[in-house]
């Protein structure tokens, strides 16, 4: 966390070859902490991050790894791309046919984790804690249309997640039992 102004220079030696891992969980404040599975091997490949409130609070840990030998210049510039390391997830309820409109939905998805232990050697998540079912918010109401905001899914890549829908109006029409959407999958 930091700005190239307040950066100190990164000298680098010609003929050898450097590994830049780049990361991000979409705050100018925190940064997770890097821990080391062996504290006597501090290396890229023994080095973790911790990343917390992952589904709660919707951080999308993003990734990058980018192998370089500096050439003869006087200013090297790293270009590097960003990946996300967990799915995501958005909801959309159309009710225009029936021509009424749609009070906000009360749902959330199971199966999901707010922990999870990344490796910066590779930017994929060695373990996940922590299970949750976190609400998916609709921030708008009252309309034949609604969309969620976007959702942070940290799981594996199976068929177990589950929407549930617990409580909706449509016009003037509350539903009575919840509407379940089952073996939904999420692509990392």
């Amino acid at each position: 966390i930091d700005s190239e102004n307040n950066t100190a220079t990164l000298l680098l030696d010609r003929g050898k070859k450097y590994t830049f891992i780049v990361y991000s969980v979409g705050s100018t404040t925190d940064l997770p902490n890097i821990t080391f599975t062996n504290s006597a091997n501090r290396t890229l490949a023994t080095a973790n991050v911790n990343v917390t409130n992952v589904a709660t609070n919707y951080v999308d840990f993003m990734y990058s790894k980018t192998e370089v030998d500096p050439l003869d210049v006087a200013v090297y510039t790293l270009n590097t791309t960003l990946t996300h390391s967990f799915s995501g997830f958005r909801v959309y309820i159309d009710a225009r046919q029936t021509g009424y409109n749609i009070a906000r939905p009360t749902s959330s998805l199971s199966n999901n984790f707010n922990a999870a232990s990344i490796s910066l050697a590779t930017g994929t998540p060695l373990t996940r804690t922590t299970s949750v079912a976190p609400n998916i918010v609709f921030p708008t109401t009252n309309a034949s249309e609604l969309t969620s905001n976007y959702s942070i899914i940290n799981t594996v890549s199976d068929n177990t997640k589950t929407y549930t829908i617990t409580a909706m109006t449509i016009g003037n029409s509350a539903i009575t039992n919840s509407i379940v959407v089952p073996n939904l999958r999420a692509i990392q």
